[in-house]
């Protein structure tokens, strides 16, 4: 059977209503991860799925050209991706406000033009976040390790136009579900903070809202604790990956976890699965990365693989979540090696 295609959507190509064009080549001698006032929007600041990451950002510290400096609403791709999964290549990210900081084009990465005032922005937007979308951007790559895309063959995909209202209509449920899904988060950044507070007051050093009485009872049982290292209170699993032709994304086995790429908020996402696992991390087992960036921290969900860039830790005594906030409360440093733990 044929595709039954709604009434009034056509079958276009993207760049019939937009050009993509290429960032800048800043000088690497400027580059730097002091913080300055300018950004540099590298690869590193677009989530898996689309969307923009404002964490562990590039600054630049000379001048730029004018023409590069990107503004609040901006709609923006990355024609360059470092993973092994080819996690974010060609998606979209929109450029927010950020108090007190220039945002510059940087080279690798596409700015979104448009043509004509036949499409809706916001649609191409979320056109640009769809696994189809995706999935054509990494078929069409080239490279190997490093795998990039252009802005011909970005604006070479085809797909089903529908008409204007149809596009605003889609594009606002889905603006709307996003704005949702960035609140929730906002809540539970707020309650995790809080429980790394009241953690604090308990295991690190007696609450200000503590009576004189209760702040000297804490502070004498602060007294009477010993000075450790880890594997005195904590078992770890170091990773180790399967072979690459046990992975599969049809959930057939059990997940897999690689490091950054796979981590959420505070659980991974199910990506990758594996029929050949090597090491396991538990139910509620802290994993934290050990490739760059080192230290980035979830938690286990359920029984699952973790490959060679993950470390599962977890408290000797119990499974309650105290080994999570212990890591939040003390993460694990840049170059941090395994032997330190010992020591």
């Amino acid at each position: 059977m044929g595709e039954r295609i709604p009434k009034g959507w056509k079958k276009v190509k993207v760049g019939e209503y937009i050009k993509v064009k290429h960032g800048y080549a800043f000088k690497g001698k400027y580059i730097t991860n002091e913080e300055t006032d300018t950004i540099l929007v590298t690869p590193g600041n677009f989530k898996i799925g689309g969307g923009f990451k404002s964490s562990k950002f590039k600054y630049y510290n000379s001048e730029y050209p004018e023409e590069y400096v990107l503004t609040e609403g901006d709609i923006v791709v990355t024609m360059t991706d470092l993973s092994k999964e080819s996690d974010t290549l060609g998606y979209s990210a929109k450029i927010p406000s950020i108090k007190n900081k220039i945002l510059l084009h940087n080279q690798r990465i596409g700015l979104v033009e448009f043509k004509n005032n036949e499409v809706s922005k916001e649609f191409i937007y979320w056109l640009m976040r769809t696994p189809e979308y995706h999935w054509y951007c990494v078929s069409s790559a080239s490279g190997t390790s490093i795998m990039h895309t252009s802005p011909s063959r970005i604006e070479n995909y085809e797909f089903y136009l529908p008409p204007l209202p149809e596009q605003k209509a889609i594009a606002s449920v889905l603006s709307s579900l996003d704005d949702k899904i960035d609140l929730l988060h906002r809540q539970n950044k707020t309650l995790e903070q809080m429980a790394e507070t009241l953690f604090r007051q308990w295991f690190i050093k007696p609450s200000p809202n503590l009576s004189q009485r209760e702040r000297n009872s804490s502070e004498e049982a602060k007294e009477e604790w010993d000075e450790g290292v880890l594997p005195d209170e904590f078992d770890f699993t170091m990773g180790q990956s399967p072979p690459g032709d046990s992975y599969n994304e049809e959930k057939i086995g059990v997940p897999l976890f690689q490091g950054n790429a796979d981590f959420g908020f505070r659980f991974p996402n199910n990506r990758i699965y594996t029929t050949a696992p090597k090491r396991f991390a538990e139910k509620y087992d802290t994993l934290i990365s050990v490739r760059a960036p080192v230290g980035e921290q979830n938690m286990a969900f359920e029984k699952c693989c973790i490959g060679r860039g993950v470390v599962a830790f977890r408290y000797k005594y119990n499974k309650s979540f105290y080994t999570y906030t212990y890591f939040k409360i003390h993460p694990i440093p840049c170059g941090f090696k395994l032997s330190q733990m010992f020591n």
